[in-house]
């Protein structure tokens, strides 16, 4: 009964993160143009399956990841209120650029106060804004100089202070049961496995014991190395190039990616864990939203209102059914040791 606090806390942030989505959702959706009902329900509905996802009963309730959850929680409000001031850029120049600044400092300190991987503002702020449409027209006054130096600036010198860690000797993490290069081509294989497990739910995933996780000691080795690697840069290289024309499906690819980029390349960090998406997912179900939204246009509004009752049912039950297991440390340790028979944290943990 300790710990019940502790989670309700978590799960209560857990919602106060969905209003940030769905608010940022909503502003971006008006800043690519959307009509108003549209856009609102697009990101009730992309939001509402980010919420309900089995995917993050695990960052709720293992409650240190609280810091995961609060880093998330003022990086989207802090997305929200940028976006918003977007909008006003050419009614009102002032209040824009405030609320952009606004949104990108003081969201962005609180999120590096809660947890490091907060300072990726910038540059998923730099994902949203490759996306929109290209403006040729000069106003509003002075955005170019201002997204050089509030966005490019810090971008450059987060990823000036990755390379400085680029170091290939066998030596460089000794509690480590990998290097650099092993980490580098094992990412590829966890974030397909991360897409997958988002895209196809499922009741209980790896849980928290990684430690039996197979690491890629080549381009080969295993071959779905090299397959991961190939789908990973055929979705950016799509996105990069359909991210003016096909926004709703691009952004959320660019976004995901950059929300990644921190901890699944060059650092000595664990290999794989799932609260790591919690928010490079935040637009990932954006498209399925909008492709429900439009359906009436081809069919009938029963028929999206039949499809987004079904799935927002199937992802609360899947959600209902991990949040049980998770309700009984036995079951969850045992069932943990049983998908994980080569993780020694696991077998241990039972």
């Amino acid at each position: 009964s300790q710990a019940m606090p502790f989670k309700y806390t978590n799960l209560m942030i857990h919602l106060l993160v969905g209003l940030g989505v769905c608010w940022a959702t909503l502003n971006l959706l008006r800043v690519l143009g959307h009509a108003e009902n549209e856009a609102t329900w697009i990101a009730v509905l992309s939001t509402g399956f980010w919420l309900l996802h089995p995917y993050f009963v695990s960052t709720t309730l293992y409650v240190i990841q609280r810091m995961a959850q609060l880093a998330a929680l003022f990086s989207v409000f802090g997305i929200a209120a940028y976006l918003h001031g977007r909008r006003q850029l050419r009614e009102r120049l002032v209040a824009g650029y405030a609320w952009m600044l606004g949104g990108l400092c003081i969201g962005g300190a609180l999120a590096i106060l809660s947890k490091e991987n907060g300072v990726l503002l910038p540059i998923l702020i730099l994902a949203i804004e490759a996306c929109l449409p290209k403006d040729d027209d000069p106003t509003p006054r002075y955005l170019r100089l201002w997204k050089v130096l509030f966005l490019w600036v810090p971008t450059l010198v987060i990823l000036s202070y990755l390379a400085k860690h680029i170091d290939f000797s066998d030596g460089l993490w000794p509690n480590r049961p990998f290097n650099q290069v092993e980490r580098l081509l094992t990412q590829p294989v966890i974030v397909v496995e991360y897409l997958y497990d988002l895209v196809i739910p499922k009741f209980e995933g790896r849980g928290l014991f990684q430690d039996g996780f197979e690491i890629s000691k080549g381009i080969l080795q295993p071959p779905r190395t090299l397959l991961s690697i190939v789908v990973l840069s055929i979705l950016v290289i799509l996105a990069f190039l359909g991210r003016r024309k096909y926004p709703l499906l691009a952004l959320p690819i660019l976004f995901f990616f950059a929300g990644h980029l921190l901890e699944s390349t060059l650092l000595g960090l664990e290999l794989y864990f799932e609260h790591r998406n919690y928010l490079p997912s935040a637009f990932l179900f954006m498209p399925l939203a909008a492709a429900i939204v439009w359906l009436p246009r081809k069919f009938s509004l029963r028929l999206a209102v039949a499809v987004a009752l079904l799935l927002l049912g199937f992802l609360s039950f899947m959600t209902w059914q991990r949040a049980t297991l998770w309700s009984s440390g036995y079951r969850l340790v045992t069932y943990w040791a049983l998908k994980n028979p080569e993780s020694a944290r696991a077998q241990n943990g039972l």
